[in-house]
């Protein structure tokens, strides 16, 4: 072979070589940002989720300090409930506990604003620490000393009686005496769909 014939077959060879290093390249790194993309999602959902979880502990510690109960409710516990129990009512009794600053969870499942309708052993915990925060009215009564993890009667008269009251400091410190109703500090529970 001459040296022209080599000379032309190797820049032909290296060409495509280049040429298909340059798509093999360029097609590897599209595939890459969707991937990291995944994993970003993911990440930020969980970040959020975390971060519901803290700002719903923040604002019930913040009505405690204030005086307030933090939660309002748009609509009332009219139906006992127990382990095992499925339905609106769990949902709300859920998002009524988060509100409260009693949470179901601190992530996932039950954890403020990833409530759920199933009444399982998380949602008994929660109650059971609802009871034992309130237990002067809901336990004593009836002369118990610690919650059951059954949202009867007197549970859901404590829930009903906290979702009615506004969320209202009864002397805001400004030394006027008068109660003044913040605007945009209150959280709001309402019956969603899943």
């Amino acid at each position: 072979m001459s040296n022209f014939k080599k000379t032309k077959v190797n820049k032909i060879t290296s060409v495509f070589l280049s040429a298909t290093t340059a798509v093999w390249l360029s097609g590897a790194v599209a595939f890459m940002p969707m991937a990291a993309a995944a994993d970003t999602v993911s990440d930020l959902q969980a970040q959020i989720a975390a971060l519901l979880a803290q700002i719903s502990t923040l604002q019930a510690q913040l009505n405690t300090l204030s005086g307030g109960t933090g939660t309002t409710c748009s609509f009332t516990f009219g139906t006992d409930m127990s382990l095992g129990d499925t339905g609106t009512d769990v949902l709300n009794l859920q998002k009524a506990l988060n509100a409260d600053g009693v949470n179901i969870a601190s992530s996932g499942a039950g954890s403020p604003g990833n409530e759920t309708s199933y009444f399982g052993p998380l949602t008994e915990a929660g109650v059971v620490r609802f009871q034992n925060k309130y237990a002067s009215e809901i336990l004593t009564p009836l002369g118990l000393i610690n919650g059951t993890g059954y949202a009867g009667p007197s549970t859901r008269a404590k829930l009903n009686a906290l979702c009615s009251t506004p969320s209202v400091p009864t002397d805001p410190g400004d030394g006027t005496g008068t109660p003044t109703t913040p605007v945009g500090s209150g959280l709001t529970v309402m019956a969603g769909t899943q």
